[in-house]
């Protein structure tokens, strides 16, 4: 899966490069949730409680406050977007590159699963893409709401289907990504680019907004809480399983583990007191549940080139606004 004999060695080392940008970030998160929530939480052991930390963003805590916000979902909701209009969406984006279509791969009569089930059927809504390896049937398993996160997700998930659907051809043992963290790299990638205020404009999803420094500071800053704000998520996950399954850590140790690793990476804390004896923290993450490697989500970024990136051939602004 990784060749490398020195991966845990190398996974620290890039953990070491970013640290310095995480811990500014989370030092801004700091100022702003003091000022938001004031004697409600306390920050003097340098710790955000958990809960507040990964919640959504109020607006006042954006470097520009009374600069008017994006609202995709907004905009979805008065321009009555259903479900299959946001596949529709995603699909135009593919065949408008001169990719294949994918309009089989959300097909519900071909067997893909867009919205969670109405007949008591209990399902994983977890969204996933799937090869049935025959060359031809390439399906989305997902319970979409008209969201503009769910969004984002499809045209993720349908950039694993389009690269299943290039490689249709290879012998199977040739049919995966580079490594797992490859695969990912690429829907990501797919979800960078539809993600930006530029993109929604031009689908017409985005209107009254005004392009501004300030404003593209408010973006960025949306993307730092998905981006940033997720790696040292991403890395500890698999730091601790690496620790559970070598033995290093004992069962009756394994959710302080787990907090030890949320505190010292991600400098978070337990919002209420937790136990060894009746807690298991990190079992509400899918992937850790189901024995899924998640370091794939740390590594899908690691050959990023961002001097490339600010000029792209196509266009002549920012990267942020490309």
């Amino acid at each position: 899966m990784y060749e490398d004999p020195n991966f845990v060695e190398d996974v620290d080392n890039l953990w070491a490069q970013v640290e310095p940008l995480y811990e500014e970030f989370h030092k801004y998160r700091a100022i702003k949730a003091k000022r938001t929530f004031g004697n409600l939480i306390d920050i003097s052991d340098g710790l955000i409680p958990d809960h507040v930390y990964l919640s959504d963003l109020p607006n006042t805590q954006y470097p520009f406050p009374n600069v008017s916000e994006i609202d995709i979902d907004l905009s979805l909701k008065e321009q009555g977007y259903g479900v299959s209009d946001l596949f529709y969406v995603a699909n135009a984006f593919f065949t408008e590159l001169g990719l294949f279509s994918m309009k089989k791969c959300y097909d519900e009569k071909a067997g893909a699963m867009i919205t969670e089930p109405l007949d008591g059927r209990e399902v994983l809504c977890e969204a996933n893409s799937w090869d049935f390896c025959d060359g031809r049937t390439f399906l989305l398993k997902m319970c979409t709401k008209v969201k503009y996160d769910d969004l984002t997700t499809i045209h993720h998930e349908m950039g694993h289907i389009q690269y299943y659907m290039q490689y249709k051809n290879q012998p199977h043992v040739f049919r995966s990504g580079a490594n797992p963290g490859f695969h990912e790299a690429i829907g990501d990638a797919i979800g960078l680019a539809v993600a930006t205020p530029t993109h929604m404009k031009g689908i017409h999803l985005l209107t009254n907004y005004t392009e501004s420094d300030e404003a593209s500071i408010n973006y960025l800053m949306d993307m730092a809480i998905n981006k940033i704000a997720f790696l040292p998520l991403a890395f500890i996950i698999d730091k601790w399983r690496w620790d559970v399954f070598s033995g290093a850590v004992k069962e009756d140790e394994w959710n302080s583990h787990w907090w030890h690793h949320r505190e010292s990476y991600m400098k978070l804390k337990a919002p209420v007191g937790r136990s060894n004896e009746t807690d298991f923290d990190p079992g509400v993450l899918m992937h850790v549940a189901n024995d899924i490697p998640y370091i794939r989500y740390v590594l899908r970024g690691r050959h990023s080139s961002v001097p490339v990136l600010q000029k792209p051939m196509y266009n002549s602004e920012e990267i942020q606004s490309c």
